[in-house]
């Protein structure tokens, strides 16, 4: 471990790209040896504080190559000793002005995200970066896992919507709505409403407004006919995810058609 600091301090008081990549290098041998000899901690300190010393450096290829490194160690660490503390604040590092830095920051969440696919800050980056780069179909799709409503919320209405590629404000926030009610995020559902800001006296915020209200309780006859009844031209189109919702909070087994659920939830995310 004292190698690996002592390695760290010299790089830290260094700008020279030269010793900067020669340093990423050995930091990379003490990894692999210290893995191999399964000294997690020697190996987790030359991946993780290398990844951010060399995102702190704007070095992202570096930075990236690093990070997925502490990815591997960490997947092999004693699930009950696992902390994502580093993997999350080098998932934040990046810098945003620096090319090739969304490659590297893509590539970099492409490997965390595998690994450790329930860990919301990840989404959260992924959903930050997609929306920085304008791809406003993925980054909703990623602030679904991210428990993140009200930004998420923030995104279709000054972002999104405007664009006017995938329809109105309204329809993006009831699929949207309805795609966090198909994962049982009431709290999300609602600071999703609560932040595109539509009009509160809109059919479409009504029907949001009565799902929500009326999933917190057991009120299936309730929900049937707010679905099938008062709000059914609302949500044409959006049938699938309705079904969704029924089955997951009553029990109400879902028609059968083709394909599985989560392609549909797919189509519904991506438009």
């Amino acid at each position: 471990m004292a190698a690996v600091q002592r390695l760290l301090t010299r790089l830290r008081a260094s700008d020279d790209p030269g010793e900067l990549y020669g340093g990423l290098q050995q930091l990379k041998t003490q990894r692999i040896r210290a893995q191999k000899k399964g000294d997690y901690g020697r190996a987790l300190a030359a991946a993780g504080e290398g990844s951010l010393l060399m995102l702190e450096k704007r070095q992202t290829s570096g930075g990236a190559d690093l990070g997925k490194e502490y990815v591997e160690v960490l997947s092999e660490v004693p699930e009950d000793t696992v902390e994502f503390d580093t993997l999350i604040k080098i998932a934040k590092s990046f810098p945003t002005d620096v090319d090739p830095a969304p490659h590297d920051e893509r590539s970099f969440l492409r490997v965390a995200l595998e690994a450790f696919p329930d860990v919301p800050e990840l989404h959260l980056q992924q959903a930050r970066l997609d929306r920085r780069l304008g791809e406003f179909k993925k980054a909703s799709a990623a602030y679904l896992s991210a428990r993140s409503g009200t930004e998420h919320g923030e995104m279709l209405a000054r972002d999104w919507a405007p664009t006017g590629r995938d329809g109105s404000l309204e329809t993006l926030a009831l699929r949207t709505v309805l795609q966090y009610l198909c994962m049982e995020n009431l709290k999300d559902a609602r600071d999703v409403l609560t932040a595109v800001g539509i009009d509160e006296n809109s059919r479409v915020y009504h029907v949001c407004d009565f799902l929500v209200l009326t999933l917190e309780r057991d009120a299936l006859p309730l929900f049937e006919k707010l679905t099938k009844d008062a709000y059914a031209s609302e949500l044409k189109g959006l049938e699938s995810l309705v079904d969704r919702i029924a089955f997951v909070y009553y029990g109400v087994p879902e028609p059968e058609k083709g394909g599985s659920f989560m392609q549909k939830m797919m189509q519904q995310m991506m438009g």
